[in-house]
């Protein structure tokens, strides 16, 4: 580690938990050169173990926004703007109600892309609000009163890779999502879009519809959905599987989410799923901390002698 400038050692006495999530787990691993063979040499550091599953078999639920004008009875957009947003701090400061103590959605449904699935593969949340996304990264509460819905896709067949930019530690890694790469996740996600159209023409919400904003009524054919979420498309950040469990040549934890091939190394987060959750990660993530902390009590190895101050690196 660097601290104030100086490079030092701290020696654990029994073993080594790493917790940096799906992306900085598996940048951290090669950095120390446990990782694919070719992606340590690239960057010129000395391979500790083989691990080729290191960064890959990255997942996220993908998924696009959609708007629409509503009626000023349907929407909180105007008290989460200009000084009622300071009032809406306030409330919540003091009585920890108002707007800002709700959910970023209120309604969620998990629906099938086709009747023919065995299982829901879409999720849709709604939420009374509209917001826009800048280039500049900057997220504004829309002016206009308005209804949002996204779709997210719960299980997509497309993967990515997280590998190195550089051997700088302080340097983020490169990340390729690969969304809609498998022409059955865009086909998935069309559906989704399509069924929010559907849902927000029916009643009693189609009488709070003014009309739609985000993609727009321009928008009808798969291409031009495509397209749209080409343009628009995010990550819902549930960025998963990096790391996987298992008992492949691609796994990179055994089933007690020991690092492979590496004595008193353990990974304990998300990046260890085998395949991204149908749902939101945050709950699945918390029991895999909570069953990683039973299993390093069940598993204490005993203490190494070594000492317990920071050691100046050589």
């Amino acid at each position: 580690m660097e601290n104030n400038g100086r490079k030092q050692t701290i020696q654990a006495a029994r073993e080594v938990i790493l917790s940096a999530g799906s992306l900085n787990t598996p940048q951290l691993l090669m950095l120390s050169g446990v990782g694919p063979a070719a992606e340590l040499q690239k960057h010129g550091i000395k391979q500790v173990q083989e691990s080729p599953g290191v960064g890959a078999n990255l997942q996220d639920h993908f998924y696009v926004h959609t708007a629409h004008r509503s009626t000023n009875a349907s929407c909180y957009n105007r008290n989460l703007r200009g000084l009622r947003k300071y009032l809406e701090g306030a409330r919540y400061l003091l009585t920890g109600g108002g707007y800002l103590a709700l959910g970023t959605s209120q309604v969620a449904a998990f629906v099938k892309s086709s009747p023919e699935m065995d299982y829901a593969d879409l999720q849709i949340s709604f939420r009374p609000m509209t917001f826009t996304f800048h280039s500049s990264g900057h997220v504004e509460v829309d002016r206009e009163p308005g209804l949002g819905v996204s779709v997210f896709i719960l299980r997509p067949r497309s993967t990515g890779v997280v590998t190195l930019n550089s051997a700088n530690p302080a340097e983020p890694p490169k990340l390729t999502p690969n969304f809609l790469k498998e022409e059955d996740d865009a086909r998935v996600m069309i559906s989704g879009i399509r069924q929010i159209r559907e849902i927000m023409a029916m009643a009693p919400i189609a009488g709070r519809v003014l009309g739609e904003c985000l993609p727009g009524p321009k928008v009808q054919s798969d291409q031009q959905m495509m397209q749209y979420m080409v343009e628009a498309g995010n990550t819902a950040s549930h960025q998963t599987s990096t790391c996987k469990m298992g008992q492949d040549s691609m796994a990179v934890v055994d089933e007690r989410l020991r690092v492979r091939g590496c004595y008193r190394l353990r990974v304990v987060d998300a990046s260890i799923m085998p395949h991204v959750t149908s749902g939101n990660t945050n709950a699945p993530t918390l029991m895999i901390a909570a069953k990683g902390a039973h299993m390093i009590r069940q598993d204490a190895l005993p203490r190494r002698a070594v000492s317990s101050r920071q050691l100046d690196a050589v």
